[in-house]
């Protein structure tokens, strides 16, 4: 397959992933408002003698629920059969320390999945000088992780991919000082669109990125539609396994 193959089918995923969302949002601000406490806020009642009533009972079966799942020092116990007590002892180092650093994320990810319909978690490298924290997790919306909704299993997924936007200054370190398009950064809950003004600095503009897993050919794709050349491939990998 060619790049203007692979392109133009990313870019028709991606569309896709939008126009469902987009039909998604208004029940995905109603729940956003239960949980916030805020039943009434995008919702017009033209009686004026009717009192409006709001309880906080969305809020506290979440936060309760979150409470009862997440400790505040998470940690685990590690045993074994056998006497290598430095493989235990290191075990447990490493687990404890992960769920320590990535506590947040993880109750972040489940609260998440209680407002709204499904909640994921990304796994990324991170720079340290510590062997055992290169590995951080973070909490995404629904709304910014891209589906095949062919598969009925995840197993069957022929693809998944991130979409989010990424600031000017982090795409010129990250992928090169290139003729980008950029745009200011929309918010999934505002119904208007929000284009490039030529007078925002550098620091409040973003390009839009799909990092697109090919679960068939066992490649990443970094795509942009605001990157015009190369069919807006900014980077592509061979394998991400």
């Amino acid at each position: 397959m060619t790049d203007e193959e692979k392109s133009r089918i990313i870019r028709n995923i991606l569309g896709s992933h939008k126009d469902f969302w987009q039909i998604q949002q208004p029940m995905m601000r109603k729940y956003r408002d239960v949980y916030m406490t805020e039943f009434y806020k995008s919702v017009q009642l033209n009686d004026e003698t009717t009192i409006r009533v709001e309880t906080s009972d969305a809020y506290v079966f979440v936060e309760s629920f979150i409470a009862s799942l997440f400790e505040k020092n998470p940690s685990v116990e590690v045993d074994s059969l056998k006497t290598d007590k430095e493989n235990v002892d290191l075990c447990r180092s490493a687990c404890n320390s992960f769920l320590s650093e990535n506590r947040n994320s993880m109750e972040n990810a489940s609260r998440l999945a209680l407002i709204y319909p499904m909640s994921f978690l990304k796994a990324s490298p991170k720079v340290s000088e510590d062997p055992l924290n290169r590995v951080s997790i973070r909490a995404i919306e629904p709304w910014n992780v891209i589906l095949d909704r062919e598969a009925d299993l995840w197993n069957e997924q022929r693809f998944v991919g991130h979409h989010y936007y990424l600031p000017m200054a982090d795409a010129k370190r990250m992928y090169g000082n290139k003729r980008y398009s950029p745009v200011a950064k929309p918010s999934y809950f505002e119904t208007k669109e929000i284009g490039k003004n030529d007078a925002m600095p550098d620091d409040l503009l973003f390009i839009e990125i799909v990092e697109f897993y090919d679960l068939e050919e066992d490649r990443l794709y970094i795509f942009s539609p605001n990157y015009k050349l190369t069919g807006g491939f900014l980077s592509k990998e061979d394998s991400f396994a």
